[in-house]
C-alpha cells in the first residue's frame, strides 16, 4: 500500500487561474491512524497527541508511541470553523526544545521526515520529533484531527 498525498490551491485572480497542485507517493506507508482529539475549553491545556521514540513501543501510562524513523507523514488539522490551535513540536536535544504553530480555523499543518524535523541551532544538526501536542484557546472547545501514515516495524 503507498500513500499518496495531494494538495491543490484553486485561485483565480482577475479572470487568470493562479491555482496548483503537487502530488507525492510514498510506497513505503503501509499504516495509518487516524483520531480527532478534542481540545477542552476553560483553563489552558495541553493535549499530547502523539510521542516518538526509537523503539515506538507502547505504554499503558504514556499512550501510543512511534517509531520516529518510521512516520512517514502526519497531518493536524484544526476542525473548527472559528478558532485557532497551537501546535507544540518538541524535539529529543540535549535540552529538549519546542517549536510552535498556530493554525488556524480549517488549516493543517504537515510533518512529513520525523527523524530530520527541523534545525533550531545555527550550526546543521537536525532534530528528532519526540511529541506532538496541541491546545485550543482559552473559553473555546476546538477539534483536531491527527492522521499518521507510518512503515511496517
Amino acid at each position: 500500500m503507498a500513500l499518496t498525498t495531494t494538495i491543490t490551491e484553486e485561485l483565480t485572480l482577475e479572470g487568470s487561474d493562479c491555482g496548483a497542485s503537487a502530488s507525492i507517493e510514498q510506497g513505503d506507508v503501509v499504516y495509518y491512524d487516524s483520531k480527532i482529539y478534542r481540545l477542552t475549553a476553560g483553563a489552558y491545556s495541553q493535549v499530547v497527541l502523539y510521542r516518538c521514540t526509537s523503539s515506538g513501543s507502547n505504554s499503558p501510562s504514556l499512550g501510543i508511541r512511534y517509531n520516529y524513523n518510521k512516520v512517514k507523514y502526519a497531518r493536524i488539522t484544526n476542525l473548527d470553523d472559528s478558532d485557532e490551535c497551537t501546535i507544540s513540536i518538541k524535539t529529543r536535544t540535549s535540552s529538549s526544545s519546542y517549536f510552535q504553530v498556530i493554525i488556524g480555523s480549517g488549516g493543517s499543518f504537515i510533518i512529513n521526515d520525523h527523524s530530520q524535523f527541523m534545525n533550531n541551532t545555527t550550526t546543521p544538526s537536525y532534530q528528532i520529533v519526540e511529541e506532538v501536542s496541541a491546545s485550543g484557546p482559552i473559553g473555546s472547545e476546538v477539534d483536531v484531527e491527527v492522521f499518521i501514515g507510518y512503515e511496517a516495524a
